[in-house]
């Protein structure tokens, strides 16, 4: 790899700032805009050196340079991390890394950094499936490096040569028809599903946090100037000197209710009875159960440059003197598919049809149908969708689907009704891609009888699977929050663990205390203190964290019936009355074996009688808690604590529920 002379391309037009900013705002749109102040925030680019790459840095030094308040998605810039990755696949990549590293430091408001991938003992040349291993570490290292950076948005180079690339390459492997309009503006960072802050996660710890990126109040000065305006407007209606009579007037935020769904009538209470004919208003008592908090924000992929030719990026290094450096493995067209269709894109004389500016109206009219499509989805969940009840703790999930019709395109509503499907089931399923739209042709026609086709019939099964997610008819009359409407409703569960595959677990190990040469008995001193261990991802749905004192192996894994009598004899017996209810009006029949529960491979002294703990010998061990339910062994937490959140949910599913929602 190496730089690039500079050959001045008069034809084509470079980049202007006012175009880039245009384009990051249609790329990069608020997540949160009920917040009322945000932070400075540091972006990153994943920088490989290319024009591409080097252009993209160029203009946000430009931007930051002239324009540091403008917003990127919820805050402004305060620094912009480039990340150049060493795939360690050539004897000379650290040198090269360096070199790109040296050129990204010239740009005023760019901080680089050289990231090396870690292949372990493994050569990564021997690997049949380089390009998709190289990918997936270089996507994980970027998503830890963001993490722990309290980055939010990562910048990629891909520009509209890109885009025609990826349209011809799925033309050439039979994609259906929606894969067509190409790459997304933005999406979650992929590969990163179960780290922690990376995907889809570490929003509340960041919220909850000394520094928060988003404040949702009225500040004191705000306040202030609120107050003035008032006194300005009320001045010539008032009889008196303004200073005589409200020079105590003040203007203080008034939070909402901490629970507004838990909100009761005081004041008044008996008047609204008596002018509702005597019927009180619907409300509900506190539940016995908090909801669990549902995870948040996550690293967001943007490409900004996606409307713009290599040839106008090439023309914006030149101009402003900035040097990229070209990598030789790109153009071997032996080497992947895509290396591939960039030769016979360059070289040969393709069809009118397939050449980039048709290829790229293709994508654009296959986009304006796809957001279509997901926008009349998006109205049927709002409009016509009953969401009665989400339960957290358990992962569950009741809705009533709305009575659809054929109408005049069957083919249009049956995909619009899978997409409506789709959003429901991504709230309980464990997986991590979402199914395919083919894939629910067969839930819609179960779902929604009256789309019913020859090829899918429908089908008025009592329960049926699909994504790992339960679907189980409920009875006429089940549920109290039924809109009486005479639409089926369906309860959404985690559908029960096949038998040949492993469960779920994850795994924590805290080695403080153990004693040496694997025997004897652990004594915790009084001193230690709790130690935190990562968050982790449990079957795809809960977040996980512990906190030890005691050392050992902790095991997160379902709940198991032959647990189940030991631990609930441990209980006292309030508690053991509190679990049986819980499992009843949370969990019930096999939901509750879906649960996250935890397991100590040791023999746990919680009297203190014996001074301490017995090391593992192999197993689940020993079930301590029911984390998601709140229930834990008596004594416990002077052992360890435990912390459970709810994955991200869909905030348009959350606000139907009444949930809270920044």
């Amino acid at each position: 790899m190496g730089p690039i002379a500079r050959v001045f391309h008069h034809s084509a037009k470079p980049v202007s700032l006012l175009e880039f900013t245009d384009a990051l705002q249609a790329t990069c749109p608020r997540l949160h805009p009920r917040a009322r102040h945000s932070r400075h925030r540091t972006i990153g680019l994943a920088t490989s050196g290319g024009v591409d790459s080097m252009a993209l840095a160029y203009l946000f030094s430009l931007l930051r340079t002239q324009n540091p308040t403008f917003l990127i998605g919820d805050s402004p810039c305060s620094d912009v991390t480039a990340m150049v990755i060493d795939h360690k696949l050539r004897p000379n990549s650290a040198q090269e890394a360096r070199a790109v590293v040296a050129e990204l430091g010239k740009m005023r408001h760019i901080s680089p950094r050289v990231l090396e991938l870690n292949w372990g003992d493994v050569d990564p040349l021997t690997l049949t499936n380089l390009e998709t291993a190289a990918r997936r570490l270089r996507y994980r290292l970027l998503g830890e490096t963001c993490a722990w950076g309290n980055i939010d948005n990562l910048f990629l180079g891909h520009h509209a040569d890109d885009m025609h690339e990826t349209v011809l390459m799925r033309l050439l492997g039979g994609h259906p028809a929606r894969g067509l309009a190409g790459m997304r503006r933005s999406n979650d960072i992929p590969e990163c599903y179960d780290m922690h802050g990376a995907y889809q996660s570490g929003f509340v710890d960041q919220m909850a946090g000394k520094r928060p990126p988003l404040t949702y109040n009225i500040r004191r000065k705000e306040a202030h100037g609120l107050r003035r305006d008032l006194l300005s407007d009320m001045r010539p209606q008032l009889r008196v000197p303004i200073d005589d009579r409200l020079s105590y007037l003040d203007v203080k935020p008034r939070p909402p209710p901490e629970d507004h769904e838990n909100y009761t009538y005081e004041e008044g209470y008996d008047d609204l009875i008596e002018e509702w004919g005597g019927e009180t208003p619907r409300s509900k008592e506190k539940p016995e159960l908090d909801q669990l908090d549902t995870e948040d924000g996550g690293v967001r992929i943007c490409r900004p440059l996606l409307d713009f030719e290599k040839d106008r990026l090439i023309a914006t290094c030149e101009q402003n003197g900035i040097t990229w450096f070209e990598d030789p493995t790109n153009a071997d067209p032996g080497l992947t598919t895509r290396n591939a269709v960039r030769h016979l894109v360059r070289n040969h004389e393709l069809p009118e049809a397939l050449r980039r500016p048709a290829i790229l109206r293709l994508a654009e009219r296959v986009r304006e149908r796809v957001q279509g499509e997901e926008e009349e989805a998006r109205q049927l969940l709002l409009e016509r969708t009953n969401v009665l009840d989400f339960r957290t703790n358990a992962g569950t999930l009741e809705v009533e689907f709305p009575d659809l019709h054929p109408g005049e395109d069957l083919e249009r509503n049956r995909t619009v009704a899978a997409l409506l499907v789709r959003r429901i089931i991504e709230v309980v399923s464990p997986e991590t891609h979402s199914p395919a739209l083919p894939s629910l042709q067969g839930t819609v026609s179960r779902l929604f009888p009256r789309l019913a086709t020859p090829a899918h019939p429908t089908s008025q099964p009592a329960s049926f699977n699909i994504a790992s997610v339960l679907l189980s008819r409920l009875p006429d009359g089940s549920s109290s929050s039924s809109s009486g409407a005479g639409a089926a409703r369906w309860l959404l569960s985690r559908a029960p663990y096949p038998a040949p595959n492993p469960l779920p677990e994850a795994h924590y190990f805290q080695a403080k205390g153990f004693p040496h040469h694997g025997h004897g008995v652990v004594r915790m001193k009084p001193r230690w203190t709790y130690v935190r261990k990562k968050w982790r991802l449990f079957d795809g749905r809960f977040w996980v964290l512990l906190r030890l004192r005691i050392p050992g192996r902790f095991t997160v894994a379902p709940f198991r019936p032959e647990h189940s009598k030991a631990f609930k004899a441990a209980l006292g017996r309030e508690e053991r009355e509190r679990l049986e209810a819980l499992l009843v009006g949370h969990a019930p029949g096999k939901v509750r074996y879906t649960l996250p529960a935890v397991y100590y491979d040791g023999v746990v002294d919680l009297e203190g009688d014996g001074g301490g703990t017995v090391p593992g010998r192999g197993g689940l061990g020993m079930m301590v808690a029911l984390p998601s339910l709140g229930v834990h062994l008596p004594g416990l937490e002077k052992l360890m604590t435990y912390e459970v959140r709810y994955k991200k949910v869909d905030r348009e599913i959350l606000e139907k529920c009444h949930m809270s929602v920044l």
